[in-house]
């Protein structure tokens, strides 16, 4: 049984009860939370999400509002590409969404512009999530928000090509070096592995760093001059020098370059799933799998991605409870 919606549900549900809680009494600083109440919902709330998930939550806001007679749940969705431009100029602006979808990776940024109220102490039990996706949304012991989910970013590959080239999935960075070789010459993807340069690429450099022993702040500081971190560069920029990544991919060209099998592999989420199953048509699902990240000198750690949901502390929202 698919219980998608209503899990997405439940989620919306968890919104509004975040929301209600809106605003702060005189007295509270803005590390201090009011706890909410429970009882019947009535009002609406606006909810601003983004990608595939900001596409898909206005469908399960309508299970929510069945349920729920009376509240009404207005729903946003943007593209990440304006996601953070929108809420940084919102927040500036002073015109705020009551809930809205982060990067898990803007969560420090935007607790410290004031612009996010706290968590209320009895909303949610941090030991329901991970450690690694609660300390997304904590700040300083403060949790500004609840982790929507989370995802860990795994290797993409062309089975068919893999299988022409006679390799399997790498279990190191040496190996990855010799699969996206075998890939390039016996395998057909004549451009070898997708690495990202532009703008993000930083997550295909954070876990190489991690998975060669480093860290990436240490005592309040940038830690890229360390031995690991030199480590791990040096063999990031290895599949560039060495021609097993392309430096020259036009914007846009990612993941039609992999559909076409002119790329065999590349680092990235589990929402590119949906997006190879839709953009490659019929049948494409049987042409790539996953694996886990190779193993770097110390470990095989990978980037643990994802979005929170938060509320701006100027909440507007006229949800209210009845008891």
């Amino acid at each position: 049984m698919n219980t998608t919606p209503r899990r997405a549900a439940a989620g919306l549900l968890a919104m509004a009860l975040l929301v209600t809680g809106c605003g702060r009494d005189a007295g509270q600083t803005p590390e201090q939370a009011q706890d909410v109440t429970t009882g019947a919902l009535s009002g609406q709330i606006t909810v601003w999400a983004i990608g595939e998930e900001g596409k898909a939550l206005g469908a399960f806001a309508k299970e929510f509002e069945t349920a729920n007679p009376g509240v009404k749940v207005n729903v946003t969705p943007m593209g990440w590409d304006v996601a953070h431009d929108k809420i940084t100029s919102a927040v500036a602006g002073d015109a705020t969404p009551d809930i809205s979808m982060i990067g898990s990776t803007w969560a420090g940024e935007l607790s410290k512009t004031g612009a996010l109220d706290p968590t209320p102490g009895n909303l949610f039990d941090k030991a329901d999530f991970f450690p690694g996706a609660w300390q997304t949304v904590d700040v300083g012991g403060t949790a500004y928000g609840v982790p929507w989910y989370v995802e860990t970013r795994v290797l993409f590959y062309r089975t068919d090509l893999a299988e022409k080239a006679g390799v399997e999935p790498p279990k190191t960075w040496e190996e990855l070096k010799t699969f996206a070789r075998a890939l390039k010459e016996k395998g057909g993807a004549k451009k070898g592995f997708n690495q990202g340069y532009l703008e993000g690429s930083w997550q295909e450099v954070v876990p190489l760093i991690w998975q060669a022993g480093g860290e990436i702040v240490k005592d309040g500081r940038y830690t890229f001059d360390t031995p690991e971190a030199v480590t791990a560069l040096k063999h990031y920029a290895s599949l560039f020098t060495e021609k097993l990544a392309p430096n020259d991919t036009p914007r846009g060209a990612f993941p039609q370059n992999f559909i076409k099998g002119e790329v065999g592999a590349f680092f990235l989420g589990p929402w590119m799933l949906g997006v190879l199953d839709n953009d490659g048509g019929p049948g494409f699902k049987d042409k790539f799998d996953v694996a886990p990240y190779p193993k770097g000198p110390v470990s095989a750690t990978s980037f643990v991605g994802g979005s929170d949901r938060r509320r701006p502390y100027h909440c507007r929202s006229p949800l209210s409870w009845t008891t």
